[in-house]
């Protein structure tokens, strides 16, 4: 009996902490289904003011692949920073920072439920001040592996804010000088499933 106790203690303990550490690597896709766009830019030769806008479903896919840092609440709650690379439409690529909470309405288990929600800015290949901006609202399943790897399951809409610094002139059929853009704004909206391991 006393044996079996020692053995039972380590699990006990790391189910009971209030407080853990917890950290990982995530593993995603992105089906983009939607795309906003609106461009104000001086035409190319002509100097003339161009104003297009449209909104339009596409179907467009990406990758990404991030690493997070966080700790856990009790059972029912995670918090916790994400960083990696993330692609977000065609030929865009970002560094994402966000910040991730995490919810378990029954707690953690064998096979717990969770949900979450995920927000935050991006870093592109050039300076912008105002930086994109990505947002997620998900669900999952977390599967013990054992008392300190977990395997998680995700599926969440995600949203984002981009300032695309190439802009297309469809009229000269040209790219647009970064010094004649006046507006460059677009808004990417799909699906992202990921499958991510966290240990503790």
């Amino acid at each position: 009996m006393v044996a079996i106790s020692l053995l039972a203690a380590p699990r006990l303990e790391a189910r009971e902490k209030p407080v853990h550490f917890a950290y990982g690597l995530e593993w995603g896709f992105t089906a983009n289904l939607y795309y906003h766009y609106h461009v104000n830019y001086v035409a190319e030769g002509t100097g003339s003011r161009v104003d297009a806008r449209e909104s339009k479903v596409v179907m467009r896919s990406n990758g990404n692949v991030t690493a997070f840092a966080g700790i856990g609440i009790g059972r029912k709650w995670e918090i916790g920073a994400l960083c990696g690379y993330h692609g977000i439409f065609d030929n865009r690529r970002v560094i994402p920072l966000t910040l991730r909470a995490t919810f378990f309405p029954k707690g953690e288990s064998h096979m717990a439920t969770k949900y979450f929600i995920e927000g935050g800015i991006a870093f592109a290949s050039t300076y912008d001040p105002r930086p994109p901006m990505l947002a997620k609202l998900g669900v999952g399943k977390r599967i013990e592996l054992s008392p300190r790897v977990k395997l998680d399951f995700n599926a969440a809409l995600q949203l984002c804010h981009d300032r695309p610094d190439a802009v297309f002139d469809e009229i000269n059929h040209v790219n647009v000088s970064s010094g004649q853009i006046r507006t460059s704004d677009a808004v990417y909206g799909g699906i992202n499933l990921s499958l991510s391991l966290n240990f503790r």
